[in-house]
């Protein structure tokens, strides 16, 4: 991606959330801050990322305030709102913009560490060790768990039960489930456990007719089949 291209994303998805504060709840799992090649937008979207966070609205004023207070001079700050609303970034590319933002900071991150490994001669075991590791970390985005604050949760969870994820749902067909998990949401692991011969693989196989029959491609992968189904 050349540098242009890369400016687009990050000043587009920049004047999104500063047009529509709301869609930043549709990135906020895609990017960090540390994705973004520009100083300035990365100030611009930490300052709204802990604005979202903390449960305070998220608009144009509080987002410079918050660039003010990273260091970024009054006047830069003010000028960089204005030319990135200038551009009139439509919000409903958001996830487009977070997207291309994430893949380059990817290529970044992978160029940048097989260049290091390749100027430092090492063993061959160790260094498929270290690159495995080094692409799993990149593939999950870098992030790992840390403890919040009970507010900080509460907040997650208000502001998730407001979003549009509801519509997201998907309801397994039987009653019972449901009201245990509420359904499923997408990015959502759900491990399936009981002794053998219980009924386990017939009742995936009935969740995914169930998901299936709502229009939702469902696929089954078992190590007993030698076809996918």
């Amino acid at each position: 991606m050349n540098n242009d291209l890369l400016i687009t994303y990050e000043t587009g998805l920049i004047g999104s959330i500063l047009l529509d504060g709301s869609c930043i709840s549709r990135v906020i799992d895609l990017i960090s801050p540390g994705d973004f090649l520009s100083s300035t937008c990365a100030a611009a979207y930490e300052s709204a990322l802990d604005l979202y966070t903390s449960g305070a609205p998220v608009e144009i004023l509080t987002i410079i305030d918050g660039m003010i207070k990273r260091g970024c001079i009054d006047e830069d700050s003010r000028r960089f709102a204005r030319d990135v609303m200038l551009m009139q970034a439509s919000s409903a590319n958001a996830e487009v913009y977070a997207k291309g933002i994430r893949d380059e900071s990817r290529m970044r991150r992978i160029t940048s560490f097989l260049t290091s490994k390749l100027m430092t001669p090492s063993d061959p075991d160790t260094l498929i060790d270290e690159v495995i590791e080094e692409l799993s970390a990149i593939e999950r985005g870098g992030k790992k768990g840390s403890a919040v604050t009970l507010k900080a949760a509460l907040v997650e969870l208000a502001q998730w039960a407001m979003s549009e994820e509801e519509t997201n749902r998907l309801e397994t067909g039987h009653g019972r489930i449901d009201k245990i998990l509420n359904g499923l949401y997408p990015g959502n692991l759900i491990m399936l456990a009981a002794r053998p011969s219980i009924g386990k693989s017939a009742y995936a196989a009935n969740l995914a007719l169930s998901a299936a029959e709502r229009g939702v491609v469902s696929v089954i992968f078992s190590c007993e089949m030698e076809e996918v189904i």
